[in-house]
């Protein structure tokens, strides 16, 4: 039987930053990942780490990963580095001033920009908007290479990664974890954290857990080609209508995200909807003039953990075995999260 103090389950970035900030405070770990590291949700991630957010507690939970990840620009030397293409937050306009001051708390070029300013500054992009917070350190990252690499950073230090392995069940003995049946066989471990996105609403319901503040969701974000250049634009975030953007791969190639609003299996993911890919088109012009004429180019759908908590679901499992803990519920920003959650589960096992 392999042992550990703490089991790790999901190989996502979530689950790779706890992995390393508990290897680092010398805790024996592994992590189990049913397929490869960072090719769940986190694979299908726009990874954007930006800051603005009506709720005060989430931009300094977001500012965490600002800095984690301009941590690692700094240990490879670029090699893995924020593509700082900037963001705009579009919110209500009588909190703009208040959530400029959370932002700028953690990241003091953060401003306020008027429509007029975003054309002249972005070549173009016209907003229906009085205004928007600018962050300019803002940016996305290859969430891929970025798990893997925080992965590889704990092996280094003596953690143990177990991929193409699924937790079977838990272990409880006497009201406490004591560990986890894996199809590799048993890992005896005082402490189990579910990374585990989509899946944990099911793994808890497994044992009575069901917890109504957390479900599956579809997410479908559209590859849309437009009619003009996007070279230089900022990602954005449309708090009113619950819809983000990110410029594309290619020069006039943009993606657009609005949740589906529908549950999810997990395990098998649903196809592309046209439908809800004409909603988004139709949201997106209501901000942005440019979307009305777009055409759709494709689309990546995942399932994800959603919550009613904007800095998700992270602790001890409420009426759970003693030893339990979560590390979800991000409802899709878990990429700029990631390093807050490490912290907190450091906070509460160490």
């Amino acid at each position: 039987m392999r042992r550990a103090d703490t089991l790790i389950v999901g190989g996502g970035i979530i689950g790779a930053c706890i992995l390393r900030r508990l290897t680092e405070a010398g805790h024996r770990c592994v992590l189990v990942e049913q397929r490869r590291a960072g090719l769940g949700a986190t694979g299908y991630s726009g990874a954007m780490v930006r800051l603005a957010h009506p709720v005060p507690k989430a931009v300094a939970a977001a500012g965490a990963g600002l800095r984690a990840y301009s941590q690692i620009e700094s240990e490879t030397g670029g090699r893995l580095a924020l593509q700082r293409c900037g963001h705009l937050y579009f919110g209500a306009p009588a909190q703009l001033q208040d959530i400029l001051t959370s932002v700028q708390a953690v990241s003091p070029t953060a401003r306020l920009m008027t429509a007029q300013q975003i054309a002249e500054r972005f070549g173009g992009m016209h907003v229906l908007a009085e205004a928007a917070i600018f962050e300019p350190e803002a940016g996305y990252a290859d969430p891929v290479a970025f798990t893997r690499y925080q992965v590889a950073q704990a092996v280094q230090g003596g953690a143990i990664l177990c991929e193409a392995t699924t937790m079977q069940h838990l272990l409880v003995s006497g009201g406490r974890i004591t560990g986890a049946a894996t199809s590799g066989g048993e890992i005896s471990a005082a402490q189990v954290v579910l990374a585990s996105g989509a899946h944990t609403p099911a793994i808890l319901a497994a044992y009575g857990l069901t917890d109504p503040e957390l479900w599956a969701q579809h997410i479908q974000v559209g590859q849309f080609q437009l009619g003009r250049g996007t070279g230089g634009w900022p990602g954005f975030v449309d708090d009113g209508q619950s819809l983000n953007g990110l410029p594309g791969p290619g020069p006039r190639q943009y993606f657009l995200g609005l949740p589906t609003g529908q549950h999810a299996d997990p395990v098998a993911c649903r196809p592309a909807c046209p439908d809800h890919a004409a909603r988004t088109l139709e949201a997106a012009s209501r901000r942005l003039p440019f979307a009305e004429h777009a055409q759709p180019a494709g689309a990546l759908c995942h399932p994800d953990c959603y919550g009613h908590d904007p800095i998700g679901a992270i602790g001890p499992v409420a009426g759970g075995p003693e030893g339990l803990y979560l590390a979800t519920g991000f409802s899709g920003g878990g990429f700029k999260m990631a390093p807050y959650a490490a912290d907190c589960i450091h906070q509460h096992l160490c």
